[in-house]
């Protein structure tokens, strides 16, 4: 077929799909085109020919497929009840040691004196031991706060003088 022809019309001229202006130009073109009519012709033998070996489908006892169906999913749930408990049980010991873990770690271990901080304090003050290297200098911070207040007390006296 040349592209002058109906190569992609006649599916949906048979099946009535087209325009009715397109479907009158299929038909004056199969008027005169015997190339175009003898494809029609076989189109249209293919597609009984197709119809013809589609069995039909079985009646349906819809009141024996919901019996059936909620028979399957009775079992579906029972079962899925029974293999899920053999799977919670090491998913509740794996979170009961993670618990344990956690609660010790928090709490220093099982031997921590009430002295001794717990291990993460312990990491936290190794994290500044430079700074505790030069521990007169930190046990006089609080003096350089003094200084600071000290510093501003001029600052403290006119606010003081502007208020009264």
């Amino acid at each position: 077929m040349t592209a002058a022809h109906l190569d992609t019309e006649l599916i949906p001229y048979i099946r009535d799909e087209l325009a009715p202006a397109d479907a009158e130009r299929v038909a004056r073109h199969l008027a005169d085109c015997s190339l175009c009519r003898d494809e029609l012709d076989a189109v249209r033998g293919t597609l009984a020919a197709l119809r013809a070996e589609i069995p039909e489908p079985p009646e349906v006892d819809w009141r024996r497929y919901r019996a059936e169906l909620r028979r399957k999913l009775e079992e579906r749930s029972a079962r899925r009840w029974v293999w899920s408990l053999p799977r919670l049980v090491p998913i509740a010991a794996t979170a009961a040691v993670a618990g344990l873990a956690l609660v010790l770690t928090l709490r220093g271990g099982l031997r921590s004196t009430p002295d001794e901080p717990p291990p993460f304090e312990q990491a936290e003050i190794g994290t500044h031991l430079d700074l505790l290297r030069n521990y007169p200098v930190v046990e006089n911070l609080d003096l350089f706060e003094d200084f600071e207040v000290v510093q501003n007390l001029d600052a403290l006296d006119e606010r003081s003088a502007d208020e009264g």
